[in-house]
Parts: C-alpha cells; structure tokens; sequence
C-alpha cells in the first residue's frame, strides 16, 4: 500500500514559484508539501541559472532616473505589443492586475526579504517590429536569481521552525487525484527507490513551468498561421522539469468562466543559438550567442571606458 503524506496544501515544483508559494503558505500557518524532482542542491529550479530581471512599473529606481511610469502605461504598452485577443479575459485581467501590483507585490516585497537591485533601470524589448516597452522597465536582482533563490530557501526553512513543511526532493508526481469531480491530491514516485507515494491535500498546485521544455507538445500546440516554425527547436530549458504540467494539466478546467488560450506564436526562441551541449540536468541545452557592440574603429564599447580592441 502507499504511504499517504497529509498537508493543506501540496505544492508541485521547487522552482521559484514554488518557493514563494510554499513560503507564503507557512507564514499563513499551512501546512505545506513541496515536492520537487531534482535534487537538494539544485532546489530552485531554472532560476539558479537565469539572469534576475523583471519588468516592474512605478518603483523607486525608476523614480530615481526620472523615468515616468505608470500602470497605465506599462498596460497600454502590454496590450499593444503583446497582441492580446480582446477576447481573452483571463490574459487581459493578468496584465491589469500585474502592472497594478508590480511594485507592492514584487518591489516592495523582495526587498522586505532582504533582496537588492542593481541601482540602474534597463530599457529592453523595445520592440523589433513594432513598439515595445516606451519606457526603462527592467529590474536586476543584485547577486542574479541565484541570490534570489538562496534568500527565498533560507526564508522556507526560517518559516518552518515548528515543522508544518514537509520538502521532498527526487520525487516526480505521476497523477492528479480526484474526489467528487474536485483535485484532492497527487501521487507520485520516489525515484532514489521506486517507492509510491500519495499526497492528500485539498488544494494543489502545480508549480512546474509549461510546454516550452517539450518539442514535441510545442510542435503539437503550434498554431497554424504562426510567425515562424522551427522542425527544430534549440531549448535552454530543461526537459525533464517541463513538460510533465503540460501532461498533468492537458485537460482545460470546464465551466463557463474557463478559457484555455495559447500564445505559441509568441514564445520565445533562441535561433542564434550553438548547437546543443550537455547541460548540468544531463539533458542537451542550447547556448544563446550575444552580439559584441563594437565602435568605428573596431574596438570593443565597454561601460565607463572608449573601447579595447579586439
């Protein structure tokens, strides 16, 4: 029989949506079960290895370089070059209620728990065909989303000194559960020794990214008229992590207010990419090749310097 671990909420995934979701759950007094398929020190996910931006709108660092931005025009902006269908009502409440809530939610938030910005507003994605961001938005996290992410673990463990989470590592859930046409929990595998685990909870998350790290449910969920279609898609992302919410959450909830919308068209691609290499989740990555900028005379710019030639 399979052991059964009871919580009040199982949260699937230990990335930084993870995190962040079983933290604030232990500082409400939950208990919480986090199950994540890597291992302990890789705990965090994608983002140990990503760079720490963000768009956020309105915050102090923006103030401090007189850049005027505001929901509404971070919104206008969002809606126009993100070609949102008007139709599209979860997508459109999402933009409204993240540019609303940027700077008390994220901002202000990460830096309670103690997390530090580079003094300096980066202006990217102004739009290659068309207009993009019209103001600086891009926010970097001091120290790169490693350093977020070890903030982020020291403040789980910090929440749970009287013992109500419940971290599992090595472990992949194979299947939602249900009761009365509700999710009511999960099973998964103990893959160190095959062993078969149920989670009873009656609220689950699921914490463990998209389709982008499966070719093959990308090439199925691609639209037809799409800008552009690759046969071959170089991902930096890593397979094994993502495309199992894509299996879990293959069914789109039902009711009339459920909408399931796809964007594909619009994910990002990686086309200047070397060929892939064996990454650190022993699964093939691609690396992004980035432009050197170079002056007339064929120096290299660098920030604060006239160049070094190359």
């Amino acid at each position: 029989m399979s052991r059964i671990i009871e919580s009040d909420v199982l949260v699937a995934g230990g990335g930084l949506a993870g995190l962040v979701t079983a933290l604030e759950l232990l500082r409400a007094g939950k208990r919480v079960t986090l199950v994540d398929r890597d291992s302990p020190e890789r705990l965090g996910g994608l983002a140990l290895w990503a760079f720490g931006g963000m768009a956020l709108i309105g915050t102090p660092l923006q103030a401090a370089m007189k850049i005027p931005d505001t929901p509404e025009v971070a919104l206008r902006d969002w809606l126009r070059f993100g070609e949102l269908n008007p139709e599209d009502t979860w997508s459109l409440n999402w933009a409204r209620y993240y540019v609303e809530h940027s700077r008390t939610g994220v901002y202000d938030w990460l830096k309670g728990e103690g997390i530090k910005f580079m003094p300096a507003v980066n202006w990217v994605e102004r739009g290659l065909y068309g207009d993009g961001n019209s103001l600086p938005r891009y926010h970097v996290v001091w120290g790169t989303s490693r350093e977020m992410v070890r903030c982020m673990i020291a403040a789980l463990h910090a929440a749970n000194r009287d013992g109500r989470l419940t971290l599992l590592h090595r472990h992949r859930i194979t299947g939602l559960d249900h009761q009365g046409g509700k999710v009511c929990g999960a099973t998964a595998v103990n893959e160190a020794n095959g062993e078969e685990i149920r989670f009873s909870a009656p609220v689950v998350v699921l914490a463990m990214g998209g389709i982008n790290g499966s070719h093959a449910r990308c090439r199925a969920n691609w639209v037809s008229n799409a800008r552009c279609h690759h046969a071959q898609r170089r991902s930096p992302l890593c397979r094994r992590r993502l495309d199992r919410h894509a299996s879990l959450g293959s069914q789109p909830p039902a009711g009339p207010d459920c909408e399931s919308r796809r964007n594909v068209e619009l994910r990002g691609r990686f086309p200047p990419s070397l060929p892939p290499f064996r990454g650190p989740w022993s699964v093939h990555h691609s690396v992004q090749i980035r432009p050197v900028w170079l002056n007339h005379r064929g120096e290299r710019i660098r920030a604060g310097t006239t160049g070094h030639r190359l």
